[in-house]
């Protein structure tokens, strides 16, 4: 090998060359600011910038901001703007004095992994003793040195468990029994394998209680060392970090592109700020699947069969719950019957927009729909929304006109407006309070209990305005 080659690789896999400085910009206001001047031995407060107090409390030179009002959204604050850092909680929380919550984010490097004892594993193995052998059918080929067993010998010990089991049972000797799977042996790890290559890097927070308010210690190192710089880009996120927007797209999308296809277009929309794998979409996907089905009332010890049932039952409630929209036809010799019924999934304003101006053109045609002269709908801005956006815009319903029922327009609004100011005998009106809707029915005139009231109904009817 070149000999400056082999130099290259020996620094590149040095200790010193694995330390790098932590990069900490968390936002105020519409910019980024550079908080590590508040981190380390020369800490100090941060200058010109809106929000932080004049004086903090021993320890600290950063407040973070007012939304963050809990150790969640602390860890989460902290965690989000710290690119390319995974962080672990170190010790617990804690009390100190004036400080009711304390306690300590470090790298995940920061830990010590545990020495494996050699008198744990078998000669010739990579797994521990007493850990459970495979009962899977595989080639008979022993390439782990008796590490795998043969299938015939698992399958043996398997029917002699459950035998001893059923023997128990039928004596009445029974006895709980918990099998405690001991850990795997972890042939690579992210701790440090001494104390002296542990990372010092580590964010202290604690909550103040003269203010309730949450502060960054000015103890906190972001000094890495003891592992390689990972950019953000190249860390795989978890489902944890999917966002709302993410998992209503991952629904959207989820029976018509693989769940690597969505990790593309995840990772796309989310560029730079690390990677989803597919498996993990995959999981998303699983999970969102269960929650429907619990639902539905499906469970996982069903058959194909009963799933089958509990979903079509499921839909046929979800289609008696919808809507239905009822169109009533007169035309020109006065003779009226139902143009249309449709059952409605929602009584949103699209789905009348799509009834108005798709389905309504294919069953009747453009020029049967212009020739339409009137139009009466309920008093429901969504239904007769789009309608008067196609009267107006004179595309389908070109010579309509459109008004509400005599319910919506005269009697409902009567109800609702006028017999509460009528004089009343417990809850029904009274003999004089119908003298006045006859006489100003009649004469046109309001009556006197209703002309020194600026709020009165009445006015507009008594001007000429429609109600």
């Amino acid at each position: 090998m070149d000999d400056n080659l082999r130099q290259l690789i020996l620094a590149a896999s040095s200790r010193e060359s694995t330390t790098f400085q932590q990069e900490f910009k968390l936002p105020f206001g519409d910019a980024l600011v550079d908080a590590s001047v508040c981190c380390g031995n020369e800490a100090r407060p941060l200058a010109g910038v809106v929000g932080q107090p004049t004086t903090f409390p021993q320890g600290s030179y950063l407040q973070l901001p007012i939304e963050v009002n809990s150790r969640v959204t602390a860890d989460d604050f902290i965690k989000r703007n710290l690119p390319g850092c995974q962080l672990e909680l170190s010790g617990g929380c804690k009390k100190s004095g004036p400080r009711p919550l304390f306690w300590t984010l470090s790298c995940k490097c920061h830990r010590i992994a545990k020495p494996l004892n050699q008198s744990d594993f078998e000669d010739g193995c990579v797994a521990k003793k007493g850990t459970l052998k495979e009962s899977v059918k595989r080639i008979e080929f022993d390439h782990m040195n008796g590490c795998i067993v043969d299938a015939t010998q698992a399958k043996k010990r398997k029917k002699k468990r459950k035998r001893r089991v059923s023997d128990q049972a039928s004596h009445g000797k029974r006895q709980k029994q918990s099998h405690s799977r001991p850990a795997s042996n972890r042939t690579s790890s992210y701790r440090a394998k001494e104390k002296k290559d542990r990372c010092p890097m580590k964010i202290t927070l604690f909550k103040s209680a003269s203010d309730d308010r949450f502060y960054v210690g000015s103890n906190s190192n972001l000094t890495h060392r003891g592992h390689p710089y990972l950019s953000p880009s190249a860390a795989n996120r978890s489902s944890s970090e999917l966002t709302s927007d993410d998992i209503e797209l991952i629904e959207l999308l989820n029976g018509k592109i693989g769940p690597q296809s969505i990790a593309n277009i995840l990772n796309e929309r989310h560029d730079g700020e690390g990677e989803f794998l597919s498996k993990t979409i995959y999981s998303k996907i699983r999970e969102l699947q269960q929650v429907k089905d619990l639902e539905k009332g499906i469970s996982s010890d069903m058959s194909v069969a009963e799933k089958t049932i509990k979903d079509l039952e499921y839909k046929h409630e979800q289609t008696e719950k919808g809507g239905m929209f009822l169109a009533v036809v007169k035309d020109s010799s006065g003779k009226t019957y139902p143009g249309n019924i449709t059952i409605v999934p929602s009584e949103r304003s699209w789905v009348f927009g799509c009834i108005f101006e798709h389905a309504f053109s294919e069953l009747y045609g453009k020029a049967t729909l212009a020739m339409t002269q009137l139009c009466l709908t309920d008093d429901d801005r969504s239904e007769h929304g789009p309608l008067d956006n196609l009267i107006l815009s004179r595309l389908i319903f070109i010579n309509a006109l459109h008004m509400l029922c005599m319910f919506h327009a005269l009697y409902k609004p009567f109800q609702e407006e006028i017999v509460p100011m009528l004089p009343k005998n417990g809850d029904k009106v009274t003999e004089d309070g119908r003298n006045y809707v006859q006489r100003a029915s009649y004469s046109g005139r309001v009556p006197k209990v209703f002309r020194n009231s600026s709020q009165s109904p009445w006015n507009g009817i008594h001007k000429g305005n429609s109600v």
